[in-house]
């Protein structure tokens, strides 16, 4: 038997299950009007049965009272039960013989009052056949009406069981796409709240998918650029020292630097790859921002000033203490140093300012230079893996175009951010945010 589809699934036991709760309604709705009925005469019956009563004579015949109210009252029947529990008159069997002892049952609706007889006291009971709790009208009736309020029920929640089912069969094919590799494709954002939700939330899967798969195919093409170059020179280093042995030795010196050159360049992608992890290894520490800056900026003032260039500080003393991996900031802070100078370096007072700014909240380390600067159009994505500002500065300068990369994954690693304003002849100014972890007063 073929297995039925979503819609069907829901749409038929949504139906049932409206169908069932109608149905219990309408027989609750029932039973509540057939005991109000059922009160209604249990009422009257003892009324009248008290009137008679009160109207009894000692006197007074039973059999021909009898019969005198078979003749008025059909359908009420009337009994006279002497104190024995005998019926001694029954409007229902009237001319027949006396009546066996014992054989008086109650109705389901009656009325009972006592009388006085010759013989002594008894009971007169009045009685009427019950109806039945659903007649054949009234199941006929509520046949109808379950079947006209399905009818609607079925009209009102069809659009909306199929719109909802739409969507999951939306879903579900988007779904067996994107796990076929067609990432970055959606699908549109209609419904109810709680579905447009799910959908976004796939969409937006979908999309970093697509973002993920673009940047490992970019990855994997910018590696092997990079790579493909100082391989070649590689090459071609070993065929010449195969044909000149007597250059073998002036060639190894190149060997070794183009070695080197790849082993950087695989270490520096390693870095990034790690750095981009959910949780990069970064070894943190409270660190007094102003002493870890001080320190620093006399480390690197010597490299600066070996270049040729005027290095400025302005750390002010401050007490704010920062969660730092004082090793990986350092680096992050030597290459943008690096960076700064290899801008700088054709100015005629090239000149490398490193600044600290403490806020409220956060941190703010400062590098400028006085260098080129960088173009508009290059500004959005110095920090793309494998871009290069200069596309004249070499590999061999250390030019791969995965620096600023690091840097900035380094930075957000450290819960920071890192931000470069420029322009072309203005120079450049870097500034790397980092939040206070606390401040001593």
């Amino acid at each position: 038997m073929p297995r039925l589809s979503l819609f069907s699934q829901i749409y038929m036991r949504v139906i049932a299950l409206v169908v069932l709760a109608l149905a219990v309604m309408l027989v609750l709705s029932h039973m509540h009007e057939y005991r109000t009925v059922v009160r209604a005469w249990q009422a009257d019956m003892t009324q009248e049965a008290e009137w008679i009563a009160g109207h009894w004579r000692e006197t007074t015949d039973p059999v021909v009272f009898a019969e005198a109210w078979s003749a008025t009252h059909d359908g009420v029947r009337m009994q006279i039960i002497d104190g024995a529990g005998v019926v001694v008159a029954d409007s229902e069997v009237v001319g027949q013989p006396a009546l066996t002892p014992g054989v008086y049952r109650a109705s389901r609706v009656q009325g009972r009052a006592s009388i006085r007889l010759e013989t002594g006291m008894g009971e007169l009971v009045l009685s009427r056949r019950a109806i039945p709790f659903l007649p054949a009208q009234s199941q006929f009736e509520l046949l109808l009406a379950a079947l006209g309020l399905a009818m609607l029920a079925g009209i009102l929640l069809f659009p909306l069981i199929r719109g909802l089912t739409n969507s999951f069969d939306e879903l579900s094919n988007l779904a067996r796409r994107v796990a076929d590799g067609h990432f970055g494709e959606t699908i549109g954002e209609e419904g109810a709240p709680d579905i447009v939700a799910v959908i976004a939330s796939f969409n937006e899967m979908s999309r970093r998918l697509k973002q993920a798969e673009i940047k490992n195919h970019r990855l994997l093409r910018d590696v092997s650029h990079e790579l493909r170059s100082p391989l070649a020179r590689f090459a071609a280093l070993v065929d010449t020292a195969s044909r000149h042995p007597e250059e073998l030795e002036e060639l190894s010196v190149q060997l070794r630097d183009e070695i080197e050159l790849m082993n950087r360049l695989v270490a520096d992608v390693l870095l990034a790859a790690r750095l981009e992890a959910p949780e990069p290894e970064l070894d943190l520490e409270p660190t007094n921002i102003g002493d870890w800056l001080d320190a620093a900026a006399a480390r690197l003032g010597g490299s600066v000033e070996a270049a040729g260039a005027k290095w400025q500080v302005e750390i002010a003393p401050d007490e704010a203490k920062v969660a730092l991996d004082p090793q990986r900031m350092m680096q992050v802070l030597g290459n943008l140093t690096d960076n700064a100078l290899h801008a700088a370096k054709e100015c005629n007072e090239p000149t490398v300012s490193l600044a600290l700014v403490v806020d409220d909240d956060d941190v703010r380390i400062v590098l400028s230079d006085n260098g080129r600067g960088i173009s508009e159009g290059d500004l959005p994505h110095v920090f793309d893996r494998f871009f290069r500002v200069d596309e004249g500065r070499t590999q061999a300068e250390g030019g791969a175009g995965l620096g600023l990369a690091i840097c900035k994954a380094m930075v957000e690693a450290h819960g920071g951010g890192i931000e470069i304003n420029s322009a072309p002849g203005k120079g450049t100014r870097v500034e790397i945010r980092l939040p206070i972890l606390q401040t001593i007063a």
